[in-house]
């Protein structure tokens, strides 16, 4: 047994197929790194807040989308503590966010 194809048996063991064997490469084993219909795709939330904060600034966020985070004292680090507590404020947000791409990165 090859090194790649030991590896492989020990961390599926016998009968698992959570991981393709070592010799494949990643498009021969459907596995790819891109998301061509998700255009948020490693983007972080922090990297949203920071983009939308610049580009609109805190008075304009705060009226397009009415949280109190964006309003009252806000800051990047209290937005994210919000957000990341709170479903539909990041939902708003990442709206927000995705509506402002250039029209060939909408695609959802």
């Amino acid at each position: 047994m090859s090194p790649a194809g030991w590896a492989a048996s020990i961390f599926n063991g016998p009968g698992r197929r959570d991981m393709p064997p070592a010799n494949l490469s990643e498009s021969e084993h459907g596995m790819t790194r891109e998301h061509p219909n998700d255009p948020l795709h490693g983007i972080t939330l922090e990297m949203m807040l920071n983009d939308l904060v610049a580009r609109y600034g805190w008075a304009e966020l705060g009226s397009l989308i009415a949280i109190r985070c964006f309003n009252d004292n806000p800051s990047i680090k209290s937005s994210l503590n919000f957000l990341r507590r709170t479903p539909w404020a990041r939902q708003k947000v990442e709206a927000l966010y995705r509506d402002s791409l250039p029209g060939d990165f909408r695609a959802v």
